[in-house]
Order: structure tokens, then C-alpha cells, then sequence
């Protein structure tokens, strides 16, 4: 027991260069400046935000409201701001808290929104509040010389290499089903819809196009964390991480996903693998001899409790009955990355309970249309707008839901049980939907 708190102790008080974080520091600072800069350019924040009346509020942020036009501009220019400020290491400590802040908040703004890039983004930002990211190559190092170092503690960069290799091995084992491995559901779906892309789409008509992609991207993910850790393999791997990602931008629409994972793994990267670099870029710092930036005991309590919050978040569908891709409970935050095709219908009756007086209420008069699409096929979402439409009558109203749902290319099937009166029901982060239908298989 001894030797093994000696081991720990040793392994907590490594020390490692400080240029891959550095390094870190500066590409994801300048990604999600682009990644801000592109949402503002392409006019979301208009399409999304201001001019939606409903939103769809996550579990236990309800409180959450939607600022004022210029105020919420105004959040988005801070973002641009802050992000500049981490990639140059100015007000480091500061702008990682305000970045983290307002990306988050504006993150939790809209359910129907949401992405795994967006959690993991806020995830890295909270984690960098209390990186020495700044302490070289860096605006913050150059005006105060005093807090410059050349070595931090190895833990620092090795949480955020936990992280990547969280999102890799669970989106992989997410992948480890029957619709994935025997059926290539859904790329079968997704790339047949690609068979008129130049040079590549005459491929994907070939019938075991879907099934060696659907094997290569479960193999992909499960293993390429531990390629990246070896430094023999690691330019090899490196190199498949930008043919991969590449490849997932230029035939799926899922945004700056690519660019951000492009960009993160690069915190795997040793010092001597950025000499050529370092001997372009000199140090005014070079010859300083200077203590190396250390761990305290309380931050590395919470490094600790976040690596495992991370590692048992993604089990918590466990819990639950049922199918996760179907009842989508657990299924948030568990780098269920490009799992599952889902396409849903859902109408909703309303009766006064008084005068019995039935009525239909259709989603698409309230909401926008990603809001309509997401909700179609997520039962919170459809149990959020029963209680919605509760609400608009300023009475006790009756409630349900007539809801259909494709997953995976299957027949469409009845999702919600249309005979529950949801305005009754209640969301519930432990609970089983009883609401929701079973799934039998394709």
C-alpha cells in the first residue's frame, strides 16, 4: 500500500514541458474565436434565439432566461473577445472564467440545441480556468516575466488527454451495436443521400461502402487515443485523425466538430515534437531558470473528481429501461457522436376536462423548425411542450401526444403512448418514462 502512494505521489508530481499546453492553449482559443465569428456571420443568433418563441429548457435550468437582442449580440462578441484573449495568453485567467461563463450560458439557452461539441467545449473552457496555460508563450508572460515557467505538472495536460480519450472510447463503444456493425445504420442512410458528391459519390452506391466505414469509424474511435499516446505511432495517428475528420465535415453536416478535435489533439504532441517550431519562435524567457508550475491538493481533488464524473456519466442509460437511442434517456452527454438517424411526426390533442371539447394543437405554430424536427423524436422534449401548451390555456387541460418515430431506417412506430395525459407527468432525472412506448427491434 505504501509503494503504491509512493507511485502516486511520484505520478501526481511529474513534471512535463509546458508547450503542448501552450500549444493547446493558442489553437483552441483561435478555433472557437472562428467557431463565434462563423454563428454570428451565418445569422444563428437571429434564427435560433431571437426569433424563437419557445424554448426548451434543460433539467434544472429552467432559471435560465433569454437576454434581449443586444444583449445577447453582446454575449456573443465577448465570446470572440475572450477566445482571442486565451489563444494570446492576455488576462488568461479571467477570460477562460468569462468564456466559460457566457458559452455555457448561452449553451443552456435551447435543449433543442444541443450538440456534443458544444458540451465538450464547455467542459475544456472550465478545465482551462485552472491551467498555467499562460505562463509561456504568452501576452500575460511577457508583461509579468515573474510567472513564466518551462515545466508544469504532468496532470494538467494529461485531463484534458483524458478527456479526448473519454469522447473517442465512448463514442466507439456507443458504437458496439447490431444497427452499426451488421446493419451500416445510419451511414447505409446517410451516405446513399452523399452517391452525387464528385470523385467520392460513385463509392458510396457500392454496397459495402457503409459497412467498411461504420467498422473503420467504430475501430477509429476505440483505438486512436492510444495511438495518439505513443509517440511512435503518434504522427501516423495524427495524420488519420485529419483524414477522418475531414472526410465526417466534407460528408455530414455537423459544424466545426472536425476542426475542434482536429485542433484539441494536438495536446498530445511532446515538446520535442514541436522543436521545429520552437526554433522559429524564441523565447524571451530561455535561459531563465524558474520553478515549474505545481498541483495543489484541492485542485487535484477536483481534477480527480471530474475524471470520474467523466468516466461514469456516460454509463448513467444503465439506470434506465429500455432503449437509450430510443427513449433518449442517458443519452445527452454520453458522446453518442453520429450513433443514430431519427425522424419523428408528433401531434398533440387537447381536452378540456369541463366541457370535454377536444382540439388539435400542432408543433410547428409554436416553434422553429430544428426545434420542431428535435422534439419529434425526444420524449422530454414532447413531455416539455405538453406542459407548454397546459400553460398557454391558463386552466387544467388534458394532454397528449400522438408521436411516430424512425430509428435507424426502421418502420415508423409509436413513440408516446396516446392514451397518457402528459400534462400529469413529470420529468425526472432517475425516473423511467412511463410515458414512452417500448422498442422491439428493428
Amino acid at each position: 500500500m505504501t509503494m503504491m502512494a509512493i507511485k502516486l505521489k511520484e505520478l501526481v508530481n511529474s513534471q512535463t514541458s509546458i508547450v503542448p499546453l501552450a500549444v493547446f492553449r493558442i489553437v483552441f482559443g483561435l478555433t472557437m474565436c472562428f467557431a463565434s465569428v462563423r454563428f454570428l456571420v451565418k445569422g444563428w443568433v437571429d434564427d435560433l434565439y431571437i426569433n424563437s418563441p419557445f424554448r426548451f429548457t434543460y433539467y434544472g435550468f429552467g432559471w435560465v432566461e433569454l437576454p434581449s437582442s443586444e444583449v445577447l449580440y453582446g454575449m456573443f462578441f465577448v465570446l470572440v473577445i475572450s477566445s482571442l484573449c486565451i489563444a494570446g495568453g492576455l488576462f488568461y485567467r479571467v477570460s477562460c472564467v468569462i468564456y466559460f461563463l457566457v458559452f455555457t450560458y448561452i449553451e443552456l439557452l435551447d435543449k433543442s440545441l444541443y450538440l456534443n461539441h458544444y458540451y465538450f467545449v464547455s467542459l475544456v473552457s472550465f478545465l482551462m480556468i485552472f491551467m498555467p496555460a499562460n505562463r509561456a508563450y504568452s501576452l500575460d508572460a511577457l508583461r509579468n516575466p515573474d510567472i513564466y515557467t518551462s515545466k508544469v505538472a504532468s496532470v494538467f495536460p494529461n485531463i484534458i488527454k483524458l478527456q479526448l480519450a473519454v469522447i473517442y472510447v465512448f463514442a466507439g463503444i456507443a458504437k458496439l451495436n447490431s444497427d452499426w456493425l451488421l446493419d451500416a445504420q445510419p451511414l447505409k442512410i446517410w451516405l446513399s443521400a452523399r452517391a452525387d458528391m464528385p470523385v467520392l459519390g460513385p463509392l458510396f452506391d457500392w454496397h459495402w461502402s457503409p459497412y467498411i466505414m461504420s467498422w473503420s469509424g467504430m475501430l477509429f474511435d476505440l483505438l486512436i487515443p492510444f495511438f495518439l499516446m505513443w509517440k511512435r505511432s503518434r504522427p501516423f495517428a495524427y495524420l488519420t485523425v485529419i483524414v477522418f475528420h475531414v472526410m465526417t465535415w466534407l460528408l455530414f453536416n455537423i459544424g466545426v466538430f472536425p476542426w475542434v478535435m482536429i485542433a484539441c489533439t494536438l495536446i498530445f504532441f511532446s515538446q520535442e515534437e514541436w522543436s521545429w517550431l520552437l526554433k522559429k519562435v524564441k523565447s524571451v524567457h530561455e535561459d531563465k531558470a524558474v520553478e515549474s508550475a505545481t498541483v495543489s491538493k484541492p485542485l487535484l481533488i477536483l481534477f480527480a473528481v471530474y475524471g470520474l464524473f467523466q468516466l461514469l456519466l456516460p454509463l448513467r442509460h444503465y439506470l434506465y429501461e429500455g432503449n437509450v437511442t430510443w427513449n433518449e434517456q442517458g443519452f445527452r452527454y454520453s458522446w453518442n457522436v453520429m450513433r443514430v438517424e431519427k425522424t419523428g411526426y408528433v401531434e398533440f390533442t387537447c381536452v378540456d376536462p369541463e366541457s370535454r371539447k377536444t382540439w388539435k394543437e400542432y408543433p410547428k405554430n409554436y416553434l422553429g423548425s430544428i426545434q420542431e424536427k428535435q422534439m419529434a423524436f425526444q420524449p422530454d422534449m414532447i413531455l416539455e411542450f405538453a406542459h407548454f401548451l397546459e400553460k398557454e390555456y391558463g386552466k387544467d387541460i388534458e394532454v397528449y401526444a400522438s408521436a411516430y418515430v424512425s430509428l435507424n431506417g426502421s418502420e415508423s412506430r409509436e413513440l408516446i403512448d396516446s392514451k397518457i395525459d402528459l400534462s400529469k407527468e413529470r420529468d425526472s432525472l432517475l425516473g423511467n418514462y412511463s410515458f414512452v412506448r417500448n422498442y422491439s427491434g428493428r
